[in-house]
C-alpha cells in the first residue's frame, strides 16, 4: 500500500520528528510511504538514509 504523507515543517518541528519515527517503523513489505515536505530541512537526509522517498514542494498550501 502506498501512503503519501505531507509535512509542512521539513524536520524542524515535533510533528515532523514524530512522522519520521512512525514511518521508519513501518514494515517495508506492507507500506511504501512517500513524504512531501513544504520546507527543506533536516528531514530530507533522515528520509534518504531510511530509504523513504521525500520531495520538497514549497508550493504546498497550509493553514495555521
Amino acid at each position: 500500500m502506498r501512503v503519501l504523507c505531507l509535512d509542512i515543517e521539513g524536520g524542524y518541528g515535533g510533528s515532523s520528528r514524530s512522522l519520521f519515527q512512525s514511518l521508519s517503523q513501518l514494515p517495508d513489505s506492507i507500506v511504501q510511504p512517500e513524504v512531501w515536505c513544504r520546507r527543506a530541512g533536516p528531514a530530507q537526509a533522515q528520509y534518504d538514509n531510511a530509504g523513504i522517498p521525500c520531495a520538497v514542494t514549497p508550493g504546498m498550501p497550509h493553514v495555521s
